[in-house]
């Protein structure tokens, strides 16, 4: 059952990475486009300078 143990923490392991890589691109895309609506409104766009 070694086996199973390794392939089940890889599986954990992409799972993860995956989950954070998807997490952070919508993060980004979704801070840009709300960013574009809120630069046309009265509040001001967070931005880091």
């Amino acid at each position: 059952m070694e086996n199973y143990q390794i392939l089940h923490l890889f599986a954990q392991i992409f799972l993860f990475l995956a989950t954070f890589t998807l997490g952070m691109v919508g993060y980004v895309l979704l801070s840009s486009h709300v960013g574009k609506k809120v630069r046309t409104g009265s509040n001001q766009p967070l931005r880091f300078s």
